[in-house]
């Protein structure tokens, strides 16, 4: 049986709760928890549960605020470590006074919960009561949050390992952005934003934030190569209940635009037991058939075919293979899909428990192909979606600005690129631009943008700028489609008065 506890050498695979100080020094070990769960989670927030007497070895580390932390121990090592996503803020206990046991349960969310406590303050480059972040990284958006909050006071006891310029991992930033955030927003918020849109990981180990370029660090492929992690039936994974869906099964799709525009998009395989199902999707702002038709497919493949979920419970006892020790949250291993064939899935969650017997016990949640290519997408459409379209330009040179004022040139532009299969199975290019407002004229006086323009020319010589789009000047972001594939563009925006 693994071992709960941490009193002498474990026998096998083991997992204990040490409690610190607050942003402080180590205090000692909890032995003797009457029941634990710990989640581990992918590009999320961990959490921790446990049971303990204030009777047993240690309980007087609970009377005051304490970071819990819980380690594992590697038997080939013959080590204890403390992984990502490990350590906790004992923020909320419940029991009862007349319990002779004296048993309270404690819940704690993992450390960097606390940046729900940092919020971004007005200030900087303001427009329209909105924080201003043009063509920046990441890392310089969440360097803002945290070194204005480590100014204030703020949380200073979480530090961070990236750069304004580079990751955890010393790589240059692979995206830059353009947004408008609220005063107000947590710096929490902004991190899971970040992540759910498919620009960065994330996880903390110990105190220390690390911040990754998305699907480089923590999306270690651990099926192939050299060093493959295989989970298998019996020895390293028993099965366990699966999660599976028909519910959003749509193999036609009609999406609503700007100006009438109407379009049905379909998809010929997706699955269809019951025959032909649709759905429906107002965008508002799409006024161009191809994007359209873009954003329809997206949806489509979304809901092309059956959602799975996949639960395997771990066996302790014979595993070759260990949480923490071999594999964590974002790596793909080999693993038994639903129909027990092996597969490279993801592991989205590990749980670890330990029952009143102290049987220590776990699960991972891994996703099937089609579910992480389906998240895949769903970022794709978001960060679509997250601002306006505009419509197709005419291809018209700049007409000369009327009233004889000049807006500012919009700064802050960032142009991201995708591709497409059009109606006729041609492969199409996708731009969407996004940039800051212009609330100013060239020389700084106040004035009111009433639409911007965006133009476009192939990247070398004799290259001629068109417009190829004109959104209302409450927008700053415009999608345009179609462009040849394999060239390279150039692109510029115009703000317009008057």
């Amino acid at each position: 049986m693994p071992d709960i506890i941490s009193i002498g050498v474990p026998a096998g695979y083991a997992i204990r709760l040490v409690a610190y100080a607050p942003n402080g020094d180590r205090l000692g070990l909890l032995p003797h928890p009457l029941k634990q769960e710990a989640a581990f989670v992918l590009n999320d927030l961990p959490g921790l549960r446990f049971d303990y007497s204030s009777r047993a070895v240690g309980a007087e580390l609970l009377d005051s605020p304490v970071e819990m932390a819980v380690e594992h121990y590697n038997p080939a090592a013959g080590t204890w470590a403390e992984g990502a996503d490990a350590r906790f803020l004992l923020l909320k206990k419940a029991g009862q006074r007349s319990d002779a046991t004296g048993v309270t349960s404690y819940t704690c969310p993992g450390y960097g919960w606390q940046m729900k406590k940092a919020v971004l303050y007005a200030g900087g480059v303001m427009a329209e009561g909105k924080r201003q972040f043009g063509a920046v990284t990441p890392g310089e958006i969440l360097r803002t949050f945290l070194d204005e909050a480590h100014a204030r006071g703020t949380i200073r006891g979480l530090t961070t390992s990236f750069t304004l310029t580079h990751d955890s991992d010393g790589k240059k930033w692979a995206k830059q952005l353009t947004i408008q955030v609220e005063p107000g927003v947590d710096t929490l918020a902004m991190l899971i934003n970040l992540s759910e849109q498919g620009v960065i990981d994330w996880c903390m180990r110990g105190r220390v934030l690390h911040v990754y370029n998305e699907g480089t660090v923590l999306a270690h492929d651990l099926s192939v190569g050299g060093s493959v992690v295989d989970l298998r039936l019996g020895r390293d994974i028993v099965e366990a209940p699966d999660d599976a869906t028909l519910e959003d099964l749509a193999s036609a799709i009609m999406i609503r635009g700007e100006a009438g525009l109407t379009i049905e998009v379909t998809n010929p395989s997706a699955a269809t037991p019951w025959g032909r199902w649709e759905t429906h999707q107002a965008q508002g702002g799409v006024s161009d058939s191809q994007t359209a038709t873009l954003l329809g497919q997206t949806a489509l493949e979304r809901a092309a075919r059956e959602r799975v979920q996949i639960t395997r419970a771990i066996v302790m006892d014979v595993a070759r293979w260990l949480p923490h020790v071999h594999y964590q949250p974002g790596n793909t291993v080999l693993a038994p899909d639903q129909d027990a064939r092996m597969q490279p899935l993801r592991i989205r969650q590990i749980t670890l428990t330990s029952d009143g017997q102290g049987q220590l016990a776990g699960n991972v949640v891994l996703n099937d192909r089609f579910l992480e290519a389906d998240i895949k997408l769903a970022r794709r459409q978001a960060g679509i979606l997250a601002g306006g379209v505009g419509s197709g330009g005419n291809g018209s040179d700049p007409a000369p600005e009327p009233g004889g004022r000049t807006p500012a040139a919009p700064t802050g532009v960032v142009i991201h690129g995708d591709a497409y299969i059009d109606g006729n199975g041609f492969p199409q290019g996708l731009i969407t631009a996004t940039w800051l407002p212009v609330t100013k004229d060239v020389n700084g006086v106040a004035i009111d943008v009433t639409s911007y323009e965006l133009y476009s020319r192939e990247n070398g010589p004799g290259g001629v700028w068109r417009q190829i789009a004109v959104v209302d000047g409450s927008d700053t972001t415009a999608t345009f489609s179609p462009l040849r594939v394999r060239l390279e563009y150039a692109f510029k925006v115009r703000a317009v008065a008057g």
